[in-house]
């Protein structure tokens, strides 16, 4: 009896829990973001936030994009030295560099806000449009480059 009792409260629970959850379709194009309280910007807390901030990231695909943009618009020699290029390169080094950079870059309140914003439905639709811009601009800077250097 004990253990039906229990088996009870638990599906109760669970039933009231994800029913408290249920997403409500957006009616503006503006969310709410909840910025976290202010903290002193040490390594330490700078290096929190940066790690926050990278998670709302799926960071292959993004090089992934990144690299199809610029490898789409170079010659085709230049294509496969490229290609191989990004195949040997190991992702925790850019991992890496991404979160140093941000690091030195940014302050641990410009992390937080970064991680708040991002991690939001606006947010996320955003960061896909900006992979989208990038992998688009990369070839028009490409090639503006190697027409200076060419020049």
């Amino acid at each position: 009896m004990q253990i039906v009792r229990y088996r009870i409260l638990i599906v109760a629970l669970v039933l009231l829990i994800t029913g408290c959850q249920t997403t409500a379709p957006r009616t503006t194009s503006v969310e709410t973001i909840m910025l976290p309280i202010s903290v002193a910007n040490t390594e330490e807390n700078r290096n929190a936030a940066a790690e926050r901030y990278l998670q709302t990231f799926e960071l292959t695909q993004m090089y992934e994009r990144l690299a199809a943009g610029i490898v789409g618009e170079l010659p085709s020699q230049a294509k496969q030295v490229l290609e191989a290029v990004l195949a040997g390169t190991d992702q925790t080094i850019l991992d890496n560099a991404m979160k140093e950079t941000l690091v030195r870059v940014y302050t641990a309140d410009e992390l937080n806000a970064l991680a708040a914003f991002y991690g939001t439905g606006i947010g996320k639709e955003i960061s896909q449009k900006q992979d989208k811009f990038f992998a688009q601009m990369m070839p028009i800077l490409v090639q503006a480059l190697m027409r200076q250097a060419l020049s």
